[in-house]
């Protein structure tokens, strides 16, 4: 739910979230701030974090492991 995406969905990181919200305001498209990023090496929601390699890693490798079957 937090960082789902579909055809009316995105998730987006922008160095200006007030230029975003001003744009997509403009273009009547509905826009919804979910934090700020901080650095470092892994994404932490409350008490609960992954890093970040572990999601690229997610991200980049489920289609090809997906079409081998595995």
């Amino acid at each position: 739910f937090l960082f789902g995406e579909d055809q009316g969905r995105y998730v987006l990181a922008t160095p200006s979230s007030q230029q975003l919200e001003h744009a997509a305001q403009k273009a009547g498209v509905s826009v919804q701030k979910l934090g700020v990023t901080t650095g470092g090496g892994a994404l932490t929601i409350g008490t609960a974090s992954v890093s970040l390699n572990r999601l690229k890693a997610a991200c980049e490798h489920w289609l090809p492991a997906y079409m081998e079957g595995a």
